[in-house]
């Protein structure tokens, strides 16, 4: 009978360290200018919500953090699945504010001023067109909280600042699909309950 081997790491092997998505949970709220604007996708009565091409919307997202987690490793990125409402010519941009806090079991939740915040600016080809399912890279490489347990959260903001002087040029809306966290994991999951 024959012996086959397996290199560790590779493409197919699984148990190899992996990445996977962490879900975000989106909660709808009311910005300066507008609601979050709750609309269906073309003529399809699925409904979304969306950020407005000529308001100042914002969404709030909950993550909570799994326990397949491998914990103390960075994220490998926060990142928005999008579909455009109408089609975007090449160079027009928009532009998201983010602010996002990691919180422990037993952490108070901190001001907003305490939060990591940043904008990222994304340019779009011209190539997208209407109802285009897209996503875009909101951060990258974001550190993990000092004493990283189970049962932790990420709270994030996430602005469009598309009203305005300084906004982004896309006139038409966003889409949120989802918004999620990528991450390094090492295991199934924990053994008890609540916690290892």
């Amino acid at each position: 009978m024959a012996i086959t081997s397996v290199v560790s790491g590779g493409k197919n092997d699984r148990f190899a360290v992996g990445h996977d998505d962490m879900l975000g949970k989106t909660r709808t709220a009311i910005s300066g200018a507008s609601l979050t604007v709750l609309a269906q996708i073309r003529d399809t009565g699925f409904i979304l919500e969306w950020l407005a091409g000529n308001a100042d919307d914002f969404q709030q997202i909950l993550i909570q953090v799994p326990h397949w987690r491998k914990m103390g490793t960075p994220l490998d990125s926060l990142h928005l699945h999008y579909l455009t409402s109408t089609a975007p010519n090449a160079g027009e941009t928009v532009f998201l504010d983010y602010a996002y806090t990691w919180l422990r079991v037993g952490d108070t939740c901190p001001a907003l001023a305490d939060w990591t915040a940043d904008t990222h600016i994304h340019t779009f080809a011209g190539t997208e067109g209407a109802n285009y399912y897209g996503m875009m890279l909101i951060a990258t490489n974001v550190p993990p909280p000092e004493n990283e347990g189970y049962g932790g959260m990420i709270l994030l903001k996430l602005t469009r600042n598309a009203f305005g002087a300084g906004s982004d040029t896309y006139t038409g809306d966003i889409g949120i699909l989802d918004i999620d966290a990528h991450s390094q994991k090492d295991r199934l999951g924990s053994y008890n309950e609540a916690s290892d």
